[in-house]
């Protein structure tokens, strides 16, 4: 919020809280991997990765599939 101030709207994606219409949404691996039907495949333009050995899992690979998305 410090780079963006009031002119982004952030949410957070989990278990308990479904804030998808934001600019910046913010989730776990599991839960995106768990609903990845409700997304469309130009959902997103970034996601970016916290925990890059991740990348080596099941799921991650999944999201990337079905998002169609590429690394950078």
């Amino acid at each position: 919020q410090e780079v963006f101030g009031n002119q982004a709207k952030y949410g957070i994606y989990s278990g308990t809280s479904k804030e998808s219409c934001a600019d910046f949404v913010f989730a776990t691996n599991i839960t995106m991997s768990n609903t990845l039907d409700l997304f469309e495949k130009d959902e997103f333009d970034y996601i970016v990765l916290m925990n890059v050995i991740m990348l080596l899992h099941k799921r991650i690979r999944r999201l990337f599939n079905i998002l169609n998305l590429s690394f950078c």
